[in-house]
């Protein structure tokens, strides 16, 4: 396999079923017939293949932390059905590489296996920050996001911030921009591909949770838009170590977040469903009606929606707003309704059984309450 210079594979057409069916369970509801059987006057039915799709990518360690010594990271990429595939990695600086896969049992030979596995040597001088293994599976691609950090810190670093605001209505967003350096040489110069993240505490519950990731660019710079749902202190965290170190965190900020009377109106939400086509984003199905609160007369929403996930595959606890997870082909990171009250998105799954949440927000962007907590079936 000869990649592009900033591809690890050829590249692939996008999905063309953007919404897709799904049953309860967040399976396809296409398929063939299940029968198949031949009719004894007449030629036998045909029952059309199913094409196989990538069912879960497994990296290990899941954060790789480089210390004096070389770390070994193996992949498993599992299929719904035997294929070929084609695998790369894409580093933090774009640059991408080969990566040999193997199938589970190719003592016959075989091309084709539900089971493939490969893995990469790196060096103690690897490069930080996020890494992509790329998988090709049929003119799709697929990718798994995997991290890169030290075991210490090498030179000293420094991380700040600047917020487009200090105080907010509910449902709006501030701009966090800032800079990574590194002191190299005593001189203080960028930091590119580096992943910082946006952390905050609230004031009166006193909880923290993360407002989500951005990369530095190659000037060492970084740009995200946040929306913070409570008052609190934002403070960005470059993750470059396996545990904190000097000059890793910024200097907190603190954010005024107002709740505007919005009126009794309550957002109800139904119908949600989950689909995973295996080409990296997974389907959220919801339909949305507004209303008053304890009121029969409701009417169908018209807004737009964003969407949260836990942090891992447990369901998150009371007052704990999940990671935001920006939906595909949106500015803002938000999506709007397909019409009827019917939303059809699509975002990242950062894996297998996590908990999924929506919020809506009105025509004059203001946030609504959330639905709860959902399980990804898929």
């Amino acid at each position: 396999m000869s990649p592009a210079p900033n591809d690890p594979l050829s590249p692939a057409s996008p999905p063309t079923d953007e919404t897709g069916a799904a049953d309860a369970t967040g399976a396809d509801a296409t398929g063939a017939d299940a029968t198949g059987a031949a009719d004894e006057t007449g030629p036998a039915e045909v029952i059309e293949p199913i094409d196989p799709i990538v069912q879960e990518i497994e990296v290990v360690p899941p954060v790789v932390v480089l210390g004096g010594q070389s770390v070994k990271v193996e992949f498993q990429v599992y299929l719904t059905e035997p294929a070929a595939v084609r695998a790369g990695l894409l580093g933090p600086d774009g640059q991408a590489t080969d990566l040999a896969l193997q199938p589970r049992d190719d003592s016959d030979g075989a091309a084709a296996d539900s089971v493939w596995s490969g893995a990469r040597v790196f060096q103690p001088d690897a490069l930080t920050g996020r890494w992509r293994l790329v998988i090709e599976l049929g003119g799709n691609q697929v990718e798994q996001e995997f991290q890169v950090r030290r075991d210490w810190l090498r030179a000293p670093v420094r991380i700040t911030t600047n917020l487009s605001s200090g105080g907010i209505d509910l449902g709006e967003a501030i701009e966090v921009t800032g800079t990574v350096e590194r002191e190299v040489k005593h001189v203080w110069e960028p930091f590119g591909h580096q992943i910082v993240s946006l952390n905050y505490l609230t004031d009166v519950r006193g909880e923290s949770y993360s407002l989500g990731q951005v990369d530095t660019g190659a000037d060492g710079r970084f740009s995200a838009l946040v929306e913070p749902i409570a008052s609190g202190l934002l403070w960005a965290e470059l993750e470059l170590t396996a545990q904190p170190g000097p000059g890793t965190r910024s200097v907190a900020a603190h954010i005024t977040v107002n709740d505007p009377d919005i009126g009794g109106d309550r957002a109800y939400y139904r119908s949600r469903t989950f689909r995973w086509p295996g080409d990296g984003w997974l389907r959220h199905t919801v339909e949305i009606e507004v209303g008053p609160e304890g009121s029969a007369a409701r009417r169908k929403a018209t807004g737009r929606i964003a969407v949260y996930h836990s942090k891992g595959k447990t369901k998150p606890r009371p007052g704990d707003p999940g990671t935001y997870a920006p939906i595909r082909n949106s500015q803002d990171g938000k999506g709007g309704d397909t019409g009827g009250g019917r939303y059809s998105v699509q975002t990242r799954r950062p894996g297998r059984g996590f908990y999924w949440r929506i919020v809506y927000y009105d025509t004059a962007n203001r946030r609504r309450n959330a639905s709860s907590w959902m399980k990804d079936p898929t």
